[in-house]
């Protein structure tokens, strides 16, 4: 399949660093390599087919390292309703497989199926779409949102993933008893105890989340900070996020969001082309802009219900964004919100939280001023 690859232009000079209004500060996530522009490639799916961007770590089984370039190997897809199978080759085009006892007709000048351009296209639109799927996620980080009505505890106790280390075999016996080689013997003991080791650890330390949780419910303020803080490590964050927050006491948070510029965004879509063939090309403008304002919109969503999800005696969260300009520009903010959380779980459970940002921000407080080609523009933050 066509790889296309691009480099983010770095800024010519480092922006003017200004610190986020709030005293606790940390930062989530790395640009990973497998975001367009780099790659276009399911990498980084979960175990249900469905794309881990913005999901917890504790929801998803990863179903291969995402490191793993597998964008140049041929890959079949099977077609529903039919015995044929489609073939994406390495430069994109999609390939009809005929079964090997096949009683379709076949053209003998062409070699096809009857039908097999229509079958075709429709098997590079769904290659197509599950590729877009990890940019289209992108859009939606609001999507995976906790529900209010329970406290989250990302991590919740579970078994030990680790299988204990397999016991040596017996190299024979001895007066009825199996008899082991000794260093063989020696090394299953080592791995063994260093296998109990890191169960014992574990296990200590599912114990200790679930015991910050239960303090953050009662309103313990630095069980509260401790445990938001792990609640939002948990998150697979595609892209680095710098959130500062602040507790007024435990029934309140004001929390700051440094947002993503438009460039580090992915830039990429497949499509087809003639031939029925798959090409990764560069997104239009206007779609590249509204996939960056998805994106802010739905991230000041996302964090407003981690908060509300991780801290039940919370009942007002404020949260503004800002954008660093790439020059020697102050920051400023684009968009701000003051929700209370007996709006929001309203609004969680008519399903307005987790779907449209826009929509939903209309619906509570807040502020944001958008071009009418979709470039933000400065407002004033609440405080």
């Amino acid at each position: 399949m066509q790889q296309v690859s691009s480099a983010v232009a770095e800024p010519s000079s480092p922006p003017l660093e200004v610190p986020l209004r709030y005293r606790h500060t940390v930062t989530y996530g790395d640009k990973v390599r497998w975001l367009p522009p780099y790659r276009l490639i399911p990498s980084f799916a979960s175990a249900d087919g469905q794309s881990a961007v913005y999901r917890r770590r504790s929801q998803v089984v990863l179903t291969s390292d995402s490191e793993n370039d597998s964008g140049g190997q041929a890959t079949s897809f099977a077609l529903p309703d039919s015995e044929m199978k489609v073939r994406i080759d390495q430069y994109g085009y999609a390939r009809l497989i005929r079964p090997t006892r096949s009683s379709q007709h076949v053209d003998p000048l062409s070699n096809l199926v009857d039908g097999a351009a229509d079958m075709e296209r429709e098997a590079a639109l769904a290659v197509c779409a599950h590729l877009n799927e990890h940019v289209d996620a992108m859009a939606l980080p609001q999507r995976w949102t906790p529900t209010p009505d329970m406290q989250l505890v990302p991590l919740s106790v579970r078994p030990f993933a680790e299988t204990a280390p397999e016991m040596p075999k017996p190299i024979g016996t001895r007066a009825g008893k199996h008899v082991y080689d000794q260093q063989a013997m020696t090394d299953y003991l080592d791995d063994r105890a260093r296998w109990t080791k890191r169960k014992f650890a574990w296990e200590s330390g599912q114990k200790d989340l679930q015991a910050h949780s239960q303090r953050a419910a009662a309103g313990d303020l630095q069980a509260m900070h401790d445990h938001l803080l792990t609640c939002l490590k948990d998150i697979l964050w595609p892209l680095p996020a710098t959130v500062s927050f602040q507790f007024d006491d435990v029934t309140g948070v004001r929390m700051d969001v440094q947002l993503p510029l438009l460039p580090t965004l992915p830039d990429r879509e497949a499509a087809i082309d003639y031939g029925n063939r798959v090409i990764v090309r560069r997104m239009s403008e206007v779609i590249h802009t509204k996939l960056h304002n998805r994106h802010a919109l739905g991230l000041m969503l996302r964090l407003t219900g981690e908060a509300f999800a991780a801290l039940p005696t919370v009942q007002q969260v404020t949260i503004s964004g800002r954008q660093q300009p790439p020059d020697r520009r102050p920051p400023r903010y684009v968009v701000t919100a003051r929700v209370q959380r007996k709006t929001w779980h309203t609004l969680f459970q008519r399903g307005v939280a987790t779907g449209d940002a826009a929509q939903c921000l209309e619906q509570i407080e807040s502020r944001v001023n958008l071009t009418g080609l979709g470039a933000f523009l400065p407002i004033e933050a609440f405080d």
